[in-house]
């Protein structure tokens, strides 16, 4: 059995358990082979927990463990099944556009800290950790990359040269009710593998 399966099984056992003992049911869990047995006046049920996909196997075996029960004295057998969690896809409209306009209108010090003339120039690879809805708007974590043009040498003119760099970066984010930036709860650039290539350049 896989952590995952391991996982979802005690998951639906102890929500389980907790639903019966609300409906004034006595539990007992873990009764070999029956993962939880509930008793209420005359009832006496059985309860097996499964994660889908059952293979053929496990069905013959609960198919065995039911008649078991019935000559326990149970008067009933109930395989109870624990879904697979579905996976939820979250996207805020023009959150990349927002977290643009926040790094390039003012950059954290992790870009300042590579020189002046640092300017963002894009920001893509945007992944959703965690949005919350409030009342106020919408709080976001995640992760992506920003884009940024390099400029050495050259002086007030600006002459020098140019390079692009990508570095990933992870946020927190507040926005209004209007999607637009509010405030960085946490913002952190990783430029380290950057600053250590011009060190041993």
């Amino acid at each position: 059995m896989s952590a995952a399966t391991q996982y979802l099984t005690a998951y639906k056992k102890e929500a389980l358990a907790a639903h019966l003992r609300s409906a004034g049911y006595d539990v007992r869990e873990d009764v070999p082979p029956y993962d939880l047995v509930a008793e209420k006046g005359a009832e006496r049920i059985a309860y097996e927990v499964r994660v889908p996909p059952v293979s053929a196997d496990g069905i013959e075996q609960l198919r065995a463990d039911r008649a078991r029960s019935l000559k326990e004295g149970y008067t009933e057998f109930r395989t109870v099944i624990a879904s697979r969690p579905k996976p939820v896809i979250v996207d805020v409209d023009g959150l990349d556009q927002a977290l643009f306009a926040a790094l390039a209108n003012d950059p954290p010090s992790e870009l300042l800290d590579l020189g002046p003339c640092c300017r963002v120039e894009d920001v893509a690879d945007v992944e959703i950790e965690e949005a919350e809805v409030t009342r106020d708007g919408v709080r976001v974590a995640g992760n992506g990359t920003v884009g940024v043009d390099l400029e050495y040498g050259g002086g007030v003119e600006k002459d020098g040269m140019t390079t692009y760099a990508v570095f990933p970066f992870s946020f927190v984010v507040r926005l209004d009710r209007d999607l637009a930036f509010v405030e960085w709860e946490e913002i952190v650039v990783d430029t380290i593998d950057y600053q250590e290539t011009r060190l041993r350049a």
